[in-house]
Formats: structure tokens, C-alpha cells, sequence
């Protein structure tokens, strides 16, 4: 069952990521600017050849490997909790980074679309992906600050954790 939500969850930031993406492409014109709340929502297509935020994170490669790297961590934690609130931030993520690893493989770079800002202070322009990614982040913070873990959780980690340094 829990395997079943978790894809289920991923499934779906994936599904709408992508759908939402070629609707932006197909409506709009790259770097035309069309306002939805004024000007503190737009919509704006833009192609991102780079990292996080538009930032260069080493070579070409490291563009693909590292979120490669980033999904296999998601799901080993995501196979190891015992947490449906961390369970369902971990499918966000990996729906997130698969959509935008999807959009890396099949046009060399991530299409972004919400742009967000006041008059000429501007967010980088991103997307569903994005926020899902960052959503699934705050609701693993929230949930570790929030939502302690039950003590017998905590404890088999302790007992682990001694097992291991005895050894």
C-alpha cells in the first residue's frame, strides 16, 4: 500500500510537471511576458541550460548525474522510512526532479514558465517541478521539527547505532 501512494504521489507531480510544461509550450512565445495576478504572477517561457536557479554547476555531464544521484537518494530514504508524512515528501521530490531530469534528457535543458516578483525584483523563473521539489523539502523540515518521531523509532536507531560502534 505504502509503495502504491508513494508512486501514486510521484506519478502525479510528474504527470502534472509535464502537462503543464507543454501546455507553456505550446501557448506561449519563449520570453513573452503574460501577466496573471498583475505583475506579481506572470507566465513566462524560458529554456534553462543550466542548474538550479540558472546556475553552472560543473560540466555538461554533472547536468544529468546529478540528479540521477538526487533520485536514488529519494528513494533509499523513501524505502527506509516509516513515516507517511516523509513518505509523501520523498515522492514529491522524486516527481519533481524526474520531471525536470525528463525535460534534461529530452531537450538538453528545463523548461520553465512561473515567474513570480514585485515591479522589477524578480524570482527565477521556474516551474511545477520546482515547486514540488521545494514543497517536498518543507515537508520533510516541518515534519522533523513538527511531527516528532514515535521513541521506539529513536530508540532502534540508538541500539543501531551502538551495534555499529561496537563492531
Amino acid at each position: 500500500m505504502r509503495v502504491r501512494i508513494f508512486l501514486l504521489i510521484s506519478a502525479l507531480a510528474l504527470f502534472f510537471d509535464q502537462i503543464t510544461k507543454l501546455s507553456a509550450q505550446r501557448l506561449l512565445v519563449p520570453y513573452q511576458i503574460k501577466p496573471v495576478i498583475g505583475n506579481l504572477v506572470r507566465i513566462t517561457l524560458v529554456y534553462n541550460p543550466r542548474g538550479l536557479f540558472g546556475l553552472p554547476i560543473g560540466s555538461g555531464l554533472s547536468y544529468y548525474i546529478l540528479p540521477l544521484v538526487g533520485v536514488a537518494i529519494v528513494i533509499y530514504f523513501a524505502t527506509r522510512t516509516k513515516s507517511f508524512l516523509y513518505l509523501c515528501s520523498y515522492a514529491l521530490i522524486l516527481g519533481g526532479a524526474i520531471g525536470n531530469l525528463w525535460d534534461r534528457i529530452r531537450l538538453g535543458k528545463v523548461i520553465d514558465f512561473i515567474d513570480i516578483g514585485v515591479k522589477n525584483i524578480r524570482w527565477y523563473t521556474f516551474n511545477l517541478a520546482d515547486m514540488f521539489i521545494v514543497i517536498g523539502i518543507i515537508m520533510l523540515i516541518a515534519t522533523e521539527i513538527f511531527h516528532p518521531r514515535p521513541a521506539t523509532e529513536k530508540v532502534e536507531e540508538k541500539d543501531t547505532a551502538k551495534d555499529n560502534q561496537t563492531n
